[in-house]
């Protein structure tokens, strides 16, 4: 973050008339959950910021931080925002903008740097064209018919798709998008990764629960548990060096 900050963000040319008046910069934190890694994350960003603006050979622009923290609209933002930090400094403005980040949640040309880090493996939605078939004893995509994968990958395709085509609207000219998310190698195999194993042995001790529970209770749910799907996919990624979007 700090070196993307230091090397392609130029803020004259974001604020080429706010020598003397104040400037704001507006930073969107996607999928802020209510944190406090949050709060590190934009901390991070605001001094990386500041210490290019620190850094310039002109004058220094006056700098204020209008920071958006993004979510979905039952995360709990009352907790979020008690646990704002006291010390943040006083050109430090926080706000809640609830909402998918596969949409449209700024104006047009308003954000100047967006984050999102661990948060684009939730996809919007269960693949409509998803069906039962060929499961099963995990509640990843181990060993399931290809279809399966094919459903995922495509509304993680078209996902993708949404997100950037928001982000572009909402990002300034010059303005940049920072992304950490999680990342399969090319060629590596989910279930021989540790979030795999994690992954199949929640699925087991779930397998198991509901089989206890259908014992105990004369409850018959195994056609539920068969469908129980979460809303997570992980990407390949080809490129050992990762990507670099240019808008």
């Amino acid at each position: 973050m700090q070196r993307a900050i230091e090397h392609e963000l130029d803020l004259k040319s974001l604020f080429p008339l706010s020598a003397t008046s104040s400037a704001t910069f507006h930073i969107a934190d996607f999928g802020c959950s209510i944190g406090p890694t949050t709060f590190m994350s934009v901390q991070n960003i605001i001094e990386a910021v500041n210490h290019n603006n620190n850094q310039a050979s002109t004058t220094k622009l006056p700098l204020e931080f209008q920071v958006s923290f993004n979510d979905q609209t039952n995360n709990d933002f009352n907790t979020l925002f008690r646990s704002l930090p006291a010390h943040r400094h006083d050109n430090y403005f926080a706000a809640g903008v609830p909402g998918s980040f596969y949409g449209r949640l700024f104006p047009t040309s308003s954000l100047h740097l967006g984050s999102i880090s661990s948060s684009l493996h939730w996809i919007s939605r269960v693949p409509g064209e998803l069906t039962a078939a060929g499961r099963r004893d995990s509640i990843q995509c181990t060993g399931l018919d290809e279809d399966v994968a094919r459903a995922y990958s495509g509304q993680f395709t078209r996902d993708m798709e949404a997100f950037f085509d928001a982000r572009a609207e909402e990002l300034v000219s010059g303005g940049l998008l920072a992304i950490s998310a999680l990342c399969l190698p090319a060629g590596a195999v989910l279930a021989q990764t540790g979030l795999g194993m994690i992954f199949d042995l929640l699925g087991a001790c779930l397998v198991d629960l509901a089989e206890l529970v259908c014992q105990t209770f004369t409850v018959f749910f195994m056609d539920e548990l068969q469908t129980f799907t979460l809303t997570y996919y992980i990407m390949i990624l080809s490129n050992p060096n990762g990507f670099n979007l240019i808008h």
